[in-house]
């Protein structure tokens, strides 16, 4: 009897170790640019006004589960909560139902009023921005409110997105001068 527990906390070890080979497979299958494909295609979905060749994408994580995904052209930027799904390799929208947080566009958005979440911020309405691209941080104000975003090495599925990214900073600086 004592031999078939210790089975049990094995087989589930094993199992593990077999899922993260699996995943990391998975991921290094992907095709290049895999993520902004997919974070195009959802912004798509949510902003559907949007042409796709006219934005470009940035994802920033809220925390292990939630994510931002930051579509941005000459004259916006929309901010729009997403959870990404690493089995699946897609991205779903967040419902504010999952993670505890009550409402994560309350607390990252700058001021969304809008039911799904969507922000859009008029590149005019920006009024200071500091960036630490050492770092990967972004201070973005508007009027009075100042949010701070910490974008990680690597974009929601495990590849790496430092072009993206320092795309993204480049039109940050371009809109505060």
């Amino acid at each position: 009897m004592g031999m078939e527990i210790a089975l049990i906390p094995a087989a589930m070890f094993i199992v593990g170790i077999g899922m993260m080979i699996y995943m990391k497979k998975k991921r290094d299958s992907l095709a290049p640019g895999y993520a902004q494909q997919e974070m195009k295609r959802f912004v798509k979905e949510m902003v559907p006004q949007l042409s796709e060749e006219e934005f470009h994408v940035i994802d920033c994580p809220w925390n292990a589960e939630h994510h931002l995904v930051i579509a941005y052209t000459d004259e916006s930027i929309f901010f729009i909560p997403a959870l990404p799904n690493s089995m699946t390799m897609k991205i779903m929208k967040y419902s504010g139902e999952r993670g505890g947080l009550g409402s994560l566009v309350s607390h990252t958005i700058l001021g969304s009023d809008s039911a799904d979440g969507v922000e859009m911020v008029p590149a005019s309405a920006v009024s200071g921005v500091e960036i630490d691209e050492s770092a990967r941080k972004v201070r973005i104000a508007v009027g009075d409110e100042v949010k701070k975003y910490h974008f990680k090495e690597k974009d929601c599925f495990g590849g790496d997105h430092a072009e993206a990214l320092r795309d993204f900073f480049r039109f940050l600086r371009g809109i505060r001068a």
